[in-house]
């Protein structure tokens, strides 16, 4: 949920313990339609959490930029 304060980012969370080839269409698709209907002042990131590396199967070509920039982030907990 949003923050009150402009300078505070909404954080978008996944985590992600099986393989999904879909989830970062998936995950784009629903950030795109949250900040359509909200409309929100503040910033946002993306975080994506996964057991290891293994499972982070995704094709990323199409949403480099998001990773490049950081707005996108992913954690492996191993």
């Amino acid at each position: 949920m949003p923050t009150q304060g402009e300078e505070n980012p909404i954080y978008f969370v996944e985590v992600q313990f099986q393989t999904d080839t879909e989830i970062y269409s998936r995950l784009f698709s629903e950030i795109s339609l949250y900040l359509r209907q909200n409309k929100p002042k503040n910033s946002w990131r993306g975080v994506v959490i996964y057991p290891n590396r293994s499972l982070d199967t995704a094709d990323i070509k199409n949403y480099s930029e998001f990773f490049t920039s950081q707005r996108i982030s992913r954690i492996y907990l191993n």
